[in-house]
């Protein structure tokens, strides 16, 4: 296994992020579903202002619950690391903390042997996603730290595992060995002494390619991430090889930030695509830009259920660029002459509209597209709104797939239209209004 810093994927940079204002104080308890609908409790420690912090969602050993990181999570947020400490469903009371998903889940006659807590586990990662423009990492102790490896090998949405104690814990022996064969992100595992050979397996079936730090302490040590715990004289040398670990993440380029404010920012290598999502399953394009024009920013209002964003770099921007404007006065209004040049396959990308903002960003005019314009670019479609001669205008056009960004068109009808730049990011909402397509002809 390498043992190299981590490396960001060439062609994905995904990041996901929740508008949220920071918490005030030191950690918000709360609930969430599990995959099953069963409430899980949580305890949320915040690391300061900044919505684009990497997360780590701590899972917990057997028999204890959220408790056994009440003091450890406050010290991953001096690193700058949100955290998130869940109640799996197996699982009991530690440091005066009751497991109340556990008491849910007996009240309720459901099973809570380990392998019953992955959909609480999966459902964390979720949740974390939704609290962060950064990166997730897993964290497990003991039972859990093995199923937080088997997940973080299934589960795209982690970037790196913390495992405490990991080993065969399950009826299949060989499950974590076998999980593990396709796990690429970095790991790190550490255990008490004795516990080593109960991991040494699931090391030994790691791909070569991971990016493993291990560490065994000169003591003793102790199991799970209670080793973290300043009540044993060791804690210090387990915190210097996770703090040691962790440093990939605290320096991470940062794509795409969101202040407090509300103020979304690109600021991306080569050629970029920025999507949302409401359910980090279906992605739709807001825009995308180039590393040569100045970063894209923009202070973002959303106005639909839509949560989630993703960058992705390529190596081309199919984008649609508005390549010529002509406007004029008639009874019924100003009749406009969009000029539209597209990078088009069919119905699967294509310029599905142009229009008319002002420049507050308010939506006056929008002309949809019915068809595809594969063989004939560029081409020109008319539209007539009512619009002052003298007000300053924005002339863009939308691509379906992809969004906006393309070459945009500034004038008055008065003045005359010329090119200019606009950040793919102005006014992105009005994507979600009315008229919008209903559907493509071919």
């Amino acid at each position: 296994m390498a043992t190299s810093s981590v490396i960001l994927p060439a062609r994905l940079i995904l990041v996901t992020f929740l508008l949220l204002s920071a918490a005030s104080k030191a950690f918000e308890t709360f609930t969430f579903p599990s995959e099953d609908g069963l409430e899980i409790t949580a305890d949320f420690y915040a690391a300061g202002p900044g919505l684009d912090r990497p997360i780590i969602v701590l899972f917990h050993q057997a028999g204890f619950s959220r408790g056994e990181y009440r003091e450890i999570a406050p010290r991953l947020t001096t690193l700058g690391f949100h955290a998130l400490a869940i109640d799996q469903r197996s699982g009991d009371a530690v440091n005066g903390v009751p497991n109340q998903t556990a008491s849910r889940a007996r009240k309720a006659g459901l099973s809570t042997n380990f392998m019953d807590a992955v959909p609480d586990m999966r459902a964390a990662l979720r949740e974390a996603a939704t609290r962060t423009a950064g990166p997730v990492l897993s964290w497990g102790s003991s039972y859990s730290s093995a199923l937080a490896l088997k997940l973080a090998a299934e589960t795209p949405l982690v970037s790196g595992v913390l495992a405490f104690s990991p080993g065969e814990y399950f009826s299949d022996r060989m499950l974590i060995q076998q999980a593990v064969a396709t796990l690429q992100v970095p790991t790190f595992i550490t255990s008490a002494r004795s516990e080593a050979p109960h991991h040494a397996p699931i090391i030994a079936a790691l791909p070569k390619e991971t990016a493993l730090t291990t560490f065994r302490p000169e003591t003793e040590g102790q199991h799970g991430s209670q080793a973290l715990w300043s009540a044993f004289d060791d804690s210090d040398a387990y915190w210097s090889a996770v703090e040691a670990f962790l440093q990939r993440w605290q320096s991470l380029p940062r794509f795409l930030t969101l202040s407090p404010q509300g103020e979304l920012r690109v600021d991306a290598p080569s050629h970029w695509l920025l999507e949302r999502s409401s359910d980090l399953r279906t992605w739709q394009g807001v825009g995308g830009g180039s590393a040569n024009a100045p970063p894209a920013q923009e202070q973002l209002t959303l106005t639909s259920s839509a949560q989630f964003f993703r960058l992705r770099v390529v190596d081309t921007l199919p984008l649609a660029d508005v390549v010529s404007v002509s406007a004029q006065p008639t009874a019924s209004g100003t009749r406009f002459a969009v000029g539209i040049s597209s990078l088009e396959t069919g119905c699967a990308q294509y310029a599905d509209w142009w229009e008319i903002l002002n420049t507050d960003g308010q939506l006056l005019y929008r002309r949809i597209l019915a068809h595809s314009h594969v063989t004939e670019q560029p081409f020109v479609r008319t539209g007539t709104v009512r619009v002052d001669a003298d007000d300053i205008l924005w002339i863009r056009a939308h691509m379906n797939a992809h969004g906006y960004g393309g070459q945009a068109f500034h004038g008055s009808v008065n003045g005359g239209f010329q090119s200019a730049e606009l950040s793919p990011l102005f006014a992105i909402d009005v994507a979600e209004e009315d008229p919008l397509p209903t559907g493509c002809a071919f």
